[in-house]
């Protein structure tokens, strides 16, 4: 969820801390509601070509930036808007 690899203005240092080698596909999602306690995230599993580009688990840390402000959470519930299944 987070793009910048360079520091910002203000900001004596990046916020991106990922090793630069390390490969830019991730798991990224939108806040779609927050109600101050939690937050809901909608996400795709995988890519058009169907390879999965990372996988959410139960457990998983995660940041959600919005401008000057960061917040990290933990993963605790995974779940599918439609209750369909396909291969």
């Amino acid at each position: 969820m987070f793009v910048e690899r360079e520091a910002s203005v203000g900001e004596p240092i990046s916020q991106e801390r990922r090793n630069a080698l390390q490969s830019d596909k991730r798991i990224l999602g939108n806040v779609v509601q927050c109600d101050g306690a939690r937050a809901t995230i909608s996400a795709y599993a995988e890519d058009a070509d169907g390879t999965v580009t990372g996988q959410w688990t139960v457990g998983k840390m995660i940041s959600i930036n919005l401008g000057a402000t960061r917040t990290v959470g933990l993963v605790y519930e995974i779940g599918k808007s439609d209750r369909a299944w396909s291969n």
